[in-house]
């Protein structure tokens, strides 16, 4: 058994998709063994994770600026990708890793940082399983499986787009946007340009992959006979029945809204009625949160890194039936806020 890499190189949005799908599926029915591929998008497109809502996305905005939509059969959350992102995935049978899907990507992304390491692109697997440098996240990944194998893709940030990304995202107050964009700007993408070897980067995974799994690497020139699979997904990632589909996660204005920047970092959106309020979470710490109701007459407050309890645990707290009260530590800590000023501005005169 050998790993056998195929590059694609640039291709179509909807084919950088496609064929790693296909690639799942082609190897399952012919038990074809392990399969590394490479491919890059031609353009800009939105990818919804399996289980994310078509309501998170403004479609709207999508559609006026000619960039598509495609839901994939892996996880995670939606993302905006475009040709800054150097697209890897590993296929291989489920049980040659690990039994443990968690486990098994971590593996990859161990073997991966290193390639990244070897090829100029400092990093590291960080404690929140992602690849980092300076906390800023410059790799994504999901996984899926497809019978007896599975998926594990990746993409590399040589770029990231957070202006873009957080326009298209369909949030119900534009100040949880300033929180959205903010927070992307600061934690994901690398924080300058990258100066590494394409052609370098490929061969490292590669090599760096096939030692994880005892295999040697062989080049392929193409997998042509999987052609009728990838046609299927071409059709079945871009209809609108499962692109718009919504026996998912639905975000309506009644419930929280949860924007997972990075692997704890997080984006919490409250609109209610009688108020609205977002909540800024960096590696298990508030460090903004911005609020308008009646009782501080419809004014927009934001307090930076106010003095609360650590908060990871705040999602799990307003989830679960204590919205309310924290929402009145807010409050009394923007009436305080309120009256501080009025008393410093009163001694000034």
């Amino acid at each position: 058994m050998r790993l056998r890499v195929k590059d694609f190189d640039v291709v179509s949005p909807l084919r950088s998709q496609s064929i790693w799908h296909a690639l799942c599926k082609f190897a399952d029915a012919k038990d074809e063994g392990p399969i590394l591929s490479f491919m890059r998008p031609s353009s800009t497109y939105v990818s919804l994770g399996n289980h994310r809502s078509y309501q998170e996305i403004d479609a709207e905005l999508c559609e006026r600026m000619g960039i598509p939509i495609y839901r994939r059969m892996a996880g995670g959350g939606t993302v905006l990708i475009d040709k800054d992102q150097l697209f890897f995935q590993l296929t291989i049978p489920s049980n040659l890793i690990s039994a443990s899907r968690s486990l098994s990507i971590s593996t990859v992304l161990s073997a991966v940082s290193t390639a990244f390491n070897k090829t100029n692109v400092p990093c590291k697997l960080d404690a929140y399983g992602e690849v980092s440098a300076e906390n800023r996240k410059l790799c994504g990944h999901g996984a899926m499986e497809i019978g007896r194998y599975m998926t594990i893709v990746g993409n590399l940030l040589e770029g990231f787009n957070y202006q873009l990304n957080s326009a298209l995202l369909n949030l119900p107050w534009e100040e949880a946007r300033d929180h959205v964009r903010t927070l992307m700007r600061d934690f994901v993408g690398p924080g300058s340009d990258m100066d590494y070897n394409e052609s370098a980067m490929k061969t490292n995974i590669a090599l760096s992959l096939g030692e994880i799994l005892g295999l040697a690497v062989q080049e392929v020139v193409n997998f042509s006979e999987m052609e009728p699979e990838v046609s299927y997904f071409d059709e079945k990632l871009s209809s609108s029945q499962w692109v718009r589909s919504e026996n998912r996660l639905i975000s309506h204005q009644e419930q929280f809204q949860l924007i997972k920047i990075r692997a704890q970092v997080y984006v919490l959106v409250l609109c209610r009625t009688k108020y609205r309020i977002v909540v800024s979470i960096v590696f298990d710490e508030i460090v903004k949160i911005t609020y308008t109701s009646r009782a501080v007459g419809n004014d927009v407050e934001s307090i930076a890194y106010p003095s609360l309890t650590e908060m990871r645990s705040v999602i799990d707290f307003v989830t679960n039936g204590g919205e309310t009260a924290f929402v009145e530590q807010i409050l009394h800590l923007v009436n305080e806020k309120t009256s501080t000023n009025r008393s410093s501005q009163h001694v000034n005169v």
